[in-house]
């Protein structure tokens, strides 16, 4: 696991918002605060597809950003944003999920990277490879931030 703490919000915002470089992703969840929480649980329900397929797993980031870009919009910023994404593809066959955290607090945006493992492991090599991923994506799209842990 590893923090980045985002230097440019704007920037970071129009790149999870108006971009498609998340496209692919799946959203676990989203919660932003502003007048009100307004709550995403990114989990397929079921009943609401007909297709075997789209049954289960999580709607994808490309499906929901409209609704969250929405939620956001506007002259004032969320008091709070948390949005959990999780990578359509793992490092290895012992990773289940690898994620990226995203939360604004006071101001400050956060990126924190994470992965679940399908078994307990004292391996830590496919976390670091993940926080070098994520690490990798913030500077190939030129994001400012300072790593942190």
């Amino acid at each position: 696991m590893r923090a980045f703490n985002i230097s440019d919000n704007g920037m970071f915002m129009r790149l999870l918002l108006t971009s498609s470089v998340f496209d692919g992703w799946d959203l676990i969840k989203a919660q932003v605060t502003m007048g009100c929480r307004f709550e995403i649980a990114g989990e397929r329900q079921a009943d609401f597809y007909e297709d075997e397929a789209e049954k289960t797993g999580y709607v994808g980031w490309a499906a929901v950003k409209p609704f969250v870009y929405e939620i956001i919009r506007g002259k004032k910023p969320p008091l709070q944003m948390l949005i959990v994404l999780r990578h359509p593809t793992c490092i290895s066959s012992q990773t289940q999920d690898c994620m990226m955290n995203i939360q604004l607090q006071h101001g400050v945006i956060q990126v924190i990277s994470g992965v679940s493992y399908k078994t307990f492991t004292l391996d830590k090599s496919d976390e670091r490879t993940w926080d070098d991923t994520v690490e990798a994506l913030l500077k190939e799209h030129k994001v400012p931030y300072e790593a942190f842990i």
